[in-house]
């Protein structure tokens, strides 16, 4: 303000109006309209600084002085109170993931990839290991991150775990995914982390674990290695101060549900639990009670009949179940779960896919080599801590790891 004497005198005396102006070779430049509405893609462009100008009523400022139009149709702040109090102004502030420009360019990626999202996501992943530089965020997380909860939620992946500059990383990911990059013919995201014999590094978490149920066959290595990366992947999301040698190893040292998603071995029930844990994070991560213990507290084990709780599952057929997660016999599960998160934690699937998971949760909790204590009192606690991970579009059998006490 103390320089508009000086450097604009014209705005004494006139409106003056922060506008956007595309630049022309042969003709002078054109106005972008209020919020530079008309130029939507500017603040990505590569060649914003030659193509675009900034003016302050008459006169031509720094072009990052419109940034605050980064988002067209709306003004965003690019000056912060500093910790002395003090103005401090970003010349080019990273572009939020929650604007609209952001939103067409995950429209645009999908749309690139012949509307096959995950197609797509597989292409964030590929340009992710171009463009990450030294930021430790693995390509297997986001890409399975963005297979089951979307691109939206492995972006915001990227921009947690790829440190200061994350945001910007994010960002420019996506911009280069959804045009400016070369388009990917083939896609080798599931083994980012190789190792040695080009094993992804992965697999060897599970290395001398108890598999089970006995009775069905242990999980091949491509299956059993795409489980590890999406359980490192959702206890990222749901605990968002680890590593991802710390999620690594939380995964290693808990029990393991992996809900298959084979039809008639778990794939309603994985993508039920899934529909849970994608809004509630946390929810990977279940406390055991018993049913004995859990009754002891006055939960209804047919709690989902009552009244209040019936409607999710009032109209299923006589083929389904009324499937519940977080489950009944959790600290967790239960009428307080549908109080808590809404009736989407009842669901009526296949009585196949519920039985399966059942069935494997029980061979868990029995199997005495997992060592599984229950939680005790009322809501509960003191129980062993297990983990659940869907394997959407993973066509394999429920089955569950534990480390061997």
């Amino acid at each position: 303000m103390r320089d508009i004497p000086e450097d604009y005198p014209a705005c004494l005396t006139q409106v003056c109006n922060l506008q956007l102006y595309a630049t022309h070779p042969t003709e002078d430049p054109t106005s972008c309209g209020a919020k530079a509405i008309d130029c939507l893609d500017w603040y990505v462009s590569p060649t914003r600084v030659s193509d675009y100008e900034c003016h302050w009523g008459s006169s031509t400022v720094s072009l990052s002085a419109c940034a605050v139009f980064r988002d067209p149709g709306r003004i965003l702040p690019n000056a912060w109170a500093g910790p002395d109090g003090q103005t401090v102004i970003t010349d080019w502030p990273p572009l939020e993931l929650d604007t609209d420009i952001v939103a067409t360019l995950r429209s645009r990626l999908v749309h690139r990839y012949d509307n096959d999202h995950d197609t797509a996501c597989r292409a964030l992943g590929e340009q992710l290991r171009i463009g990450r530089g030294s930021a430790l965020v693995a390509v297997p997380d986001v890409v399975h991150i963005c297979l089951d909860l979307g691109l939206d939620r492995a972006l915001r992946f990227i921009a947690d775990t790829a440190g200061p500059a994350g945001l910007s990383i994010a960002v420019s990911v996506l911009v280069d995914a959804a045009g400016l990059g070369s388009k990917f013919a083939t896609f080798d995201s599931d083994c980012d982390q190789a190792g040695a014999a080009d094993l992804c590094l992965d697999i060897d978490i599970f290395d001398n674990h108890l598999f089970g149920p006995s009775t069905r066959q242990d999980p091949a290595p491509e299956p059993l290695k795409v489980a590890a990366n999406k359980c490192t992947a959702l206890v990222q999301i749901a605990f968002t101060t680890l590593t991802r040698a710390q999620a690594q190893d939380k995964c290693a040292t808990q029990p393991v549900l992996f809900v298959g998603g084979l039809a008639d071995f778990g794939k309603e029930a994985a993508e039920h639990d899934l529909e849970v844990i994608g809004p509630q994070p946390e929810l990977v991560q279940l406390e055991y009670m018993s049913e004995a213990n859990k009754i002891a507290t006055g939960k209804s084990r047919q709690w989902y009949n009552l009244v209040a709780y019936r409607t999710p599952c009032l109209n299923k057929t006589t083929a389904q179940h009324c499937d519940e997660y977080p489950f009944f016999t959790t600290v967790e599960g239960g009428p307080t779960a549908f109080d808590t998160y809404g009736s989407d934690v009842l669901k009526p699937i296949s009585i196949a896919d519920n039985t399966v998971e059942g069935g494997t949760l029980s061979a868990l909790v029995t199997t005495a080599a997992c060592g599984m204590q229950s939680a005790v009192g009322n809501p509960g606690s003191g129980g062993t801590k297990c983990l659940t991970v869907p394997l959407v579009g993973v066509p394999v059998a429920s089955f569950f790891v534990c480390p061997k006490v």
